[in-house]
């Protein structure tokens, strides 16, 4: 027997054991892995596929495709997403072994970032009607359908403001004084404890007029009109509080001395009923309705039901700037980019980048779900003093659009000329506003600032127009 002969019969003795090798080779990793699938609604757009390793997503290890990807992965947590160069939508996943798990990811355009108000503002509510706000100053502030900017209540600096509905807030003062506002009207509560300096004081107020305030360790339940009666006390110290109707959520801090050293979420009703979790968090905030907290902390965000179970975190460490719309769509800034995440698909959106990569510093809902208003600050591409640095813009939901000339505005102005301070208002129609002295002219301050409209090229007729004379009663 020749040579040939015995290496064509030992290979035919071992092809059987070698395709049972493969085949249970193949078998297994078949058992011990699984297969996702992602699409998207259009064939232009990118989708992807990254694993998630110990919280943290290994971008090194991204798999690309166009339009459709199929990958067999081993089981454990991905972040699959859909993107092309403006927008995206991302999720994270968990998959277990031989699962087949399909995803079709909808990019969703929303407007480009619309141009609104020349100025640092905080504490936002906007309505269809109305913007009332914090202006940098920490006056309150409104503007009007008019576009007219009012002083509310121009006499005392107001902080941390929260809103639980278009009519109803509540704020601070330096001093850490409580207000109400109702309806514009703003009251100074009787709190049912002294103000001390080295205490912090937390406080909210309910869609329903349940107010809430702590120092310390107490929480007091009062109504708008005070009547404040203590509902919870511990020797743990309260650092932050959100309300909802009949329940208020509060992060207490544990002694670093204790067994287990990290922050707590208590929810307590009227009745002082309490329900805790363990979550390290720092802060917490209701949705609307009730139905959802968003607790963040060192470890990052995560949503919570009405009994502080997790049912979803956010993909995102660099989350920042939350804000509840309408549905239940949490809405949130990472740098210079706004975000929005729908709770009930676990779906992340990417909706707008700020111009000039502006960062984003506060997110605010509208009452009507049509727009999203963001506070932003950066330098303007046309003024490089400080005073040009911070905006209002809104991000329209429904593909709104708006005129190229609130952008060229926005790129130069605010900005004073002579004695006259110019700038832009933009709620409900473009308008140039002027302050100016007392011993002003208002002829002076029209002509410098249509003479400025003219040298950028724009239309002085496009635009209304608003004098005001600094100390005119």
């Amino acid at each position: 027997m020749n040579n040939n002969e015995k290496y064509r019969k030992l290979l035919i003795g071992f092809l059987p054991a070698l395709i049972l090798i493969v085949l249970g080779f193949w078998i297994f990793s078949y058992l011990n892995s699984a297969e996702i699938t992602v699409s998207s609604n259009s064939a232009t757009n990118y989708v992807s596929i990254i694993p998630i390793i110990n919280g943290e997503q290994v971008n090194n290890k991204a798999q690309h495709r166009i339009h459709i990807i199929s990958l067999r992965v081993k089981p454990g947590s991905y972040a699959i997403s859909a993107f092309n160069k403006v927008s995206s939508v991302s999720r994270v996943i968990n998959i277990k072994a031989h699962q087949n798990l399909s995803f079709n990811l909808d990019v969703v355009t929303a407007s480009a970032p619309e141009p609104v108000y020349g100025n640092s503002i905080t504490g936002l509510n906007a309505t269809t009607n109305q913007l009332v706000f914090l202006d940098s100053d920490n006056l309150l502030t409104g503007i009007d359908a008019n576009n007219n900017v009012t002083k509310i209540f121009p006499d005392t600096r107001l902080y941390d403001l929260k809103w639980s509905s278009q009519t109803l807030g509540i704020a601070r003062d330096e001093n850490k004084n409580i207000y109400l506002i109702n309806n514009l009207n703003v009251t100074k509560l009787n709190l049912p404890f002294a103000v001390s300096s080295n205490l912090g004081v937390s406080y909210g107020v309910s869609n329903g007029g349940n107010v809430y305030v702590s120092q310390g360790t107490a929480i007091y339940k009062g109504s708008l009109g005070g009547n404040f009666q203590k509902i919870y006390s511990s020797n743990e110290a309260i650092e932050s509080m959100s309300v909802s109707n009949g329940f208020v959520a509060v992060v207490v801090s544990k002694n670093a001395s204790s067994p287990d050293p990290t922050n707590s979420i208590l929810l307590i009703n009227d009745g002082g009923k309490i329900v805790r979790n363990s979550y390290d968090a720092n802060q917490v905030l209701w949705s609307p309705d009730g139905k959802y907290m968003l607790a963040s902390g060192q470890s990052g965000f995560i949503i919570l039901n009405s009994s502080l179970n997790q049912i979803a975190s956010i993909p995102s460490i660099t989350a920042n700037n939350f804000s509840w719309g309408a549905d239940d769509n949490l809405f949130y800034s990472q740098v210079a980019t706004l975000w929005t995440y729908i709770v009930n698909q676990s779906q992340s959106i990417k909706l707008a980048d700020m111009p000039a990569k502006a960062a984003i510093v506060g997110v605010f809902s509208d009452d009507s779900n049509q727009y999203i208003y963001v506070a932003a600050t950066g330098t303007n591409t046309l003024n490089n003093n400080s005073s040009s640095a911070s905006q209002l813009l809104r991000v329209g939901l429904k593909g709104q659009s708006f005129s190229g000339t609130l952008t060229s505005l926005s790129a130069f102005l605010p900005e004073t000329l002579g004695y006259c301070a110019i700038n832009y208002i933009n709620f409900t129609h473009p308008t140039i506003q002027s302050e100016f002295p007392f011993t002003g002219s208002q002829q002076n301050c029209q002509s410098l600032a249509q003479g400025e409209l003219q040298t950028y090229g724009l239309d002085i007729n496009s635009f209304n127009y608003n004098f005001i004379r600094q100390g005119a009663d």
